[in-house]
């Protein structure tokens, strides 16, 4: 049994969320209990549905749903890839490994540190690490050396 945070605020600060129908609420948490240590899902979406009792779900309407994001200023419909196909099988929650492990007095992921080196070593191995610091998905304390 894994064990993972949880963020409290999502029902009230997070508008993205609030906006999601109520199945896709639950789909969300669903795929966030289920994914790796790095916000990885393989997607099994008749477990899904069997698991929570959804009657129907749209995997590709799901990830437009959570990646539908208003801008503060203008009002315009913006995208921000909070989860992400990485391949026919699998989706990555980008902001997975950042709120997992991150340091609360830095608000970085040490790169160091057992539980969270793993993480990024994990990241890395899936390709995944380049990309979540070249779009700010992750955040770390000091340059990261794989470790193979």
């Amino acid at each position: 049994m894994a064990k993972k945070y949880t963020d409290s605020e999502i029902w009230k600060r997070q508008r993205w969320f609030k906006k999601l129908s109520k199945d896709y609420k639950l789909a969300f948490f669903y795929i966030k209990d289920m994914c790796d240590n790095i916000g990885v899902w393989k997607i099994d979406c008749a477990d899904l549905l069997e698991d929570t009792g959804i009657d129907e779900f749209d995997l590709s309407d799901f990830i437009k749903c959570c990646n539908k994001e208003y801008d503060k200023i203008n009002g315009k419909l913006i995208t921000k890839e909070r989860i992400k196909m990485i391949s026919e099988n699998e989706l990555w929650i980008t902001g997975f490994v950042q709120f997992q492990y991150e340091s609360k007095d830095t608000g970085k992921v040490c790169t160091t540190h057992v539980i969270g080196k793993s993480a990024l070593d994990k990241l890395h191995k899936k390709g995944l690490y380049n990309e979540a610091i070249k779009f700010k998905y992750l955040y770390v304390n000091q340059p990261f050396n794989y470790g193979g």
